[in-house]
């Protein structure tokens, strides 16, 4: 036999409801089908496929196709469309301007430092010669000690010979 309280049992709600989470391969297949149609579906396409049938001179002559009436009125009443109103007067004017304050100092500076390479490069400036006078010193004393390590090998060699003379032994040739 049940419990008396058997009809009237107590809900049990779990935190958050249920939850139902979104199976991926159904969400590629739907993002995939909306990138195919578009915006508006294959509905706009339809309505050109029409409008370049019935007048393909028309859109030749003009270059782009026609907008049908609801086309239209979409384009000026979309919200969402950005209107690019912010133009400047530089813009407008294809005349040559003078360059700002920043400009100008950016470009002096450069070319003042496109002249100090050159200076540079040619050894004319201070830097470039003391540069070139270190690198001769350094040179001179790297042939110094080529010329003591070549002269001290030559008395070991020397060494070697008179060791191996004193012993009585035959040297090689």
């Amino acid at each position: 036999m049940p419990p008396k309280n058997y009809r009237y049992k107590k809900a049990t709600f779990t935190r958050g409801g249920g939850h139902k989470f979104t199976n991926p391969r159904r969400l590629a297949a739907a993002k995939q089908a909306e990138e195919e149609e578009g915006m508006w579906g294959n509905r706009e396409k339809k309505e050109e496929d029409s409008s370049e049938e019935g007048s393909d001179e028309e859109s030749e002559d003009s270059g782009e196709p026609k907008k049908s009436g609801e086309q239209k009125e979409r384009s000026k009443n979309n919200p969402n469309r950005t209107k690019k109103d912010n133009l400047k007067a530089s813009d407008i004017t294809n005349a040559p301007r003078e360059m700002t304050r920043k400009e100008r100092e950016a470009a002096e500076k450069e070319a003042a430092r496109q002249r100090y390479w050159k200076l540079h490069l040619e050894g004319k400036t201070d830097q470039a010669k003391s540069d070139l006078a270190r690198l001769a010193v350094i040179k001179k004393q790297r042939e110094e000690a080529a010329l003591q390590r070549k002269a001290e090998q030559e008395a070991r060699a020397e060494a070697q010979k008179t060791k191996i003379a004193s012993q009585g032994r035959k040297t090689k040739k």
